[in-house]
């Protein structure tokens, strides 16, 4: 998922631009109010957006853990809190919610509205200042560790806040999260190299430790003959940290899984996770792959085990 939040960075991002041949990627004019850094952030994301969803299909395993969850708290309303191009979002729409998906990147958020369908929302906002009324949402979800981006524990309280807010009276939450306990046993850790089908898309990652707390986490993307590096901080946030956020926005109970599947976590699962409902109940986590993320979720609230039809659901809520 893209980035939802910018923290205080705790270092110095990196960016490297490699083209074959030179002057391959395509020029982006300065915008109003970015300094030189930004504006080539942008032109990462502008050219990642395009193939974010060849690098990060949604899952099936994913898709059937979050259908389950609407189902059993009777959701209507849906937020996608760090969408990227708005894979989840669309299939929580196909299934009769008024989903609203957001993301810190316009590039994604301008690529999840080329994708449709039009009563689908997405805005470009800061999950830690969510636009949204109180109780606007059934269920709110925030995948592919997001919440890592989230550098500072004041500013993941001040997130955790918001989904609790935002939430219904029978709301739930979904998180989903690297297990930081598998990849701090090593100094270094690679990921998968994940490719597009035809192999024309090869998107390589690895955390870094760095000696402030921080990992860096480096990528590069390659498209053809064309290549993208960076590097940017991320906050390895574990199980006992995300449970302790929790509690002060109002979740009382929580289940941590090891992956969608619902099997049990561990310190050496692939994932911790997590569903909820206010008055708040930790329920149910998963991970996006195999080895790499942990799931948590909360819940609270009256129960309602019915099935989600678009006649039961609002209208969607609109931002921006």
């Amino acid at each position: 998922m893209g980035p939802t939040h910018r923290g205080k960075p705790g270092g110095t991002d990196r960016l490297v631009v490699r083209t074959y041949p030179p002057g391959g990627l395509r020029a982006q004019a300065a915008l109003p109010g970015l300094g030189p850094a930004q504006v080539r952030w942008r032109r990462v994301y502008d050219l990642f957006s395009r193939y974010y969803q060849d690098i990060f299909p949604p899952g099936a395993a994913q898709l059937a853990f979050l259908r389950e969850v609407a189902r059993q708290v009777g959701a209507c309303t849906f937020l996608d809190a760090g969408c990227a191009t708005g894979a989840y979002t669309r299939a929580a729409a196909s299934w009769g919610l008024a989903a609203t998906g957001i993301d810190l990147e316009p590039a994604m958020i301008e690529e999840a509205r080329s994708q449709g369908p039009p009563q689908v929302h997405y805005a470009v906002a800061d999950l830690t200042a969510l636009p949204f009324e109180d109780g606007s949402f059934d269920m709110v979800v925030c995948l592919g560790n997001t919440l890592a981006h989230v550098l500072e524990f004041a500013s993941l309280q001040r997130a955790l806040d918001g989904f609790g807010r935002v939430l219904s009276p029978r709301g739930a939450l979904v998180l989903q999260l690297v297990n930081y306990h598998r990849v701090k046993a090593d100094p270094e850790y690679v990921f998968p190299v994940l490719a597009s089908t035809d192999g024309n898309v090869i998107f390589r990652r690895r955390y870094r430790r760095r000696g402030d707390g921080l990992y860096s986490f480096a990528t590069s993307l390659q498209v053809g003959r064309q290549q993208v590096d960076g590097a940017s901080p991320v906050r390895p946030w574990r199980q006992e940290e995300i449970i302790a956020a929790l509690a002060p926005a109002g979740f009382s109970r929580w289940h941590s899984f090891g992956d969608f599947g619902r099997s049990s976590y561990s310190a050496s699962a692939s994932a911790l996770g997590g569903t909820g409902r206010p008055p708040r109940t930790i329920a149910a986590g998963a991970s996006r792959s195999p080895g790499q993320g942990s799931c948590l979720a909360g819940s609270g609230g009256a129960r309602r085990d019915r099935r989600v039809t678009p006649a039961a659901c609002r209208p969607g809520i609109a931002v921006g």
